[in-house]
């Protein structure tokens, strides 16, 4: 009987736990919303740059500018690519008087500042 009650705590004490951060997770887990607001691909096609608003809700948020090099593998689903290469960080909601263009294949201007990728 003392190993019943025993066995029975030891369960409890896993299972809330998992109960409270699985409510946790779903309920808070998705804070932040990124959406892809411009795609640039430079001159060459080496590369393209993807322009980032990300709305994290009272907390405000960001807008980003992401360079990814273009050798991703098209898969009939998904695409897998390389990491990015986070060129600019800025104020949320900047996007929408950016102005982003590719110099050359390894220049990339955002708002007259020249960013070279390598």
């Amino acid at each position: 009987m003392a190993l019943k009650n025993i066995a029975l705590v030891l369960s409890l004490l896993m299972v809330w736990p998992t109960v409270f951060l699985s409510i946790m997770f779903s309920t808070l887990g998705n804070l932040s919303q990124n959406t892809v607001v411009q795609t640039v691909e430079s001159p060459g096609g080496e590369y393209y740059a993807k322009v980032i608003d990300s709305d994290q809700g009272a907390l405000g948020g960001s807008t980003f500018v992401d360079v990814y090099k273009n050798n991703g593998i098209n898969a009939i689903l998904f695409k897998i690519e390389s990491n990015p290469q986070r060129v600019y960080i800025g104020d949320w909601g900047e996007y929408k008087k950016m102005r982003v263009y590719w110099k050359d294949d390894g220049r990339l201007v955002i708002n007259s500042v020249e960013y070279e990728i390598k």
